[in-house]
């Protein structure tokens, strides 16, 4: 039986033993203080590189390649090296063709380390709030990437506006769009926002999968701190991402961004083998808020006895 809470309730099917449990404490209080220490020499080492690309360049659409390989060995050297010293030495990637990417991609989404996977393996940019630009150091990465900024204050700025433009002028770099709008336990496939949709033109859908056996990866209900400490600390974590064939919409999907979406949200769901369920991002956002004893209670109350 399946809640409406189900995909964002923490499933650990590991079972450390009292030493393996002083192992992991050692390796989080030696090991994990001098991973994070690397991962901010990269991303200072890299925010660099991306204003020195980016320096005295008012177009940031029409940089010299030059400049454009510099950001993408940037991105890409902190991508992979977050990556690695969070275990996952080995990605296996697949694959279905080889065709030119169309103007939006998305994916399926479990971890913060799905951003990171997808700046490794693609060049793409994402939307994002129009006041990360100012973060420091991570700002000047997000700009030198093109990402789409949304400021939700100004009227007509939205971000459907935003992905109809993208797609109208579509040059090169796609647009990555994770249409659950959360991260989930994986274990379903919960309802996708439209707005992706809203354009009517192909999309490349990927699945992202960890087949975990000691740390789960998925940040669903586990604050943050406790998410990245414990991503930290593994030694080995495996995942699996199937580039799948691109997306081709009819005339009717092409007219109807709601049917177009739930069509690929089941496209995507026969790859993951995992089962569609009405709840979305709000509902995990209160789930979130709640203590162990509402959870508890909220997974007992309201009860869904049908997968959709």
């Amino acid at each position: 039986m399946f809640n409406i809470y189900s995909p964002f309730i923490r499933n650990n099917r590991y079972h450390p033993s009292i030493t393996e449990k002083c192992l992991s404490n050692i390796f989080k209080f030696i090991f994990v203080p001098i991973k994070l220490l690397f991962i901010i020499f990269i991303i200072i080492i890299s925010s660099v590189l991306c204003k020195l690309a980016t320096i005295n360049q008012y177009d940031i659409n029409n940089l010299p390649e030059t400049n454009r390989s510099t950001i993408r060995y940037a991105l890409k050297l902190t991508a992979r090296s977050t990556l690695l010293l969070c275990g996952f030495y080995n990605i296996s990637f697949y694959e279905y063709d080889t065709d030119p990417e169309p103007p939006i991609l998305i994916a399926n989404h479990r971890s913060w380390s799905d951003i990171l996977l997808m700046l490794y393996l693609f060049d793409i940019k994402f939307i994002a709030k129009h006041d990360l630009v100012d973060v420091p150091i991570i700002g000047v990465m997000a700009s030198a990437m093109n990402n789409i900024l949304v400021d939700r204050s100004k009227p007509n700025q939205g971000a459907t506006k935003q992905i109809l433009d993208h797609c109208k002028n579509f040059s090169s770099t796609p647009l990555f769009i994770f249409p659950e709008a959360t991260t989930t336990n994986g274990e379903f496939l919960i309802k996708f926002k439209t707005g992706a949709f809203v354009p009517g033109t192909p999309i490349r859908p990927i699945i992202i999968d960890y087949p975990y056996t000691k740390f789960n990866p998925s940040w669903d209900t586990i604050p943050g701190f406790d998410h990245c400490i414990g991503m930290l600390s593994q030694f080995r974590q495996d995942v699996v991402i199937k580039k799948l064939p691109i997306y081709h919409p009819s005339d009717t999907e092409k007219n109807d961004p709601a049917l177009y979406c739930e069509n690929v949200r089941n496209y995507m769901a026969s790859f993951l083998n995992v089962p569609l369920i009405k709840t979305d991002y709000k509902n995990q956002q209160f789930f979130s808020n709640c203590n162990e004893e509402e959870r508890e209670k909220l997974i007992n109350d309201y009860t869904i006895r049908q997968v959709f």
